[in-house]
């Protein structure tokens, strides 16, 4: 369905840039990515550096860094609020 939506806009539309905002599948963007469309991504989901790396220069995310990125700052965040106790080890 969603590599349907790509088709569309970038062959038979063809636009020069989506607002993705609930793309899930990884087909999808790469279709994009392959007609060098650029992608604003508004969805709700972060993705990871592999993915930002996979799909640049056509991949644009305004809301999120790569989700390892997220998982680290939250991780300290929370240790130097004491969130864990003294003897809980984190890792990410």
């Amino acid at each position: 369905m969603e590599n349907a939506v790509c088709t569309g806009f970038t062959e038979e539309d063809k636009v020069f840039a989506v607002v993705l905002t609930g793309i899930r599948e990884v087909s999808a963007r790469s279709c994009f990515a392959q007609a060098n469309t650029l992608m604003i991504d508004a969805g709700s989901s972060p993705l990871s550096g592999s993915e930002f790396s996979e799909l640049k220069p056509y991949l644009w995310a305004p809301s999120f860094t790569p989700v390892e990125n997220y998982a680290q700052t939250l991780a300290t965040g929370l240790r130097k609020q004491d969130f864990f106790g003294p003897d809980v080890k984190v890792g990410v």
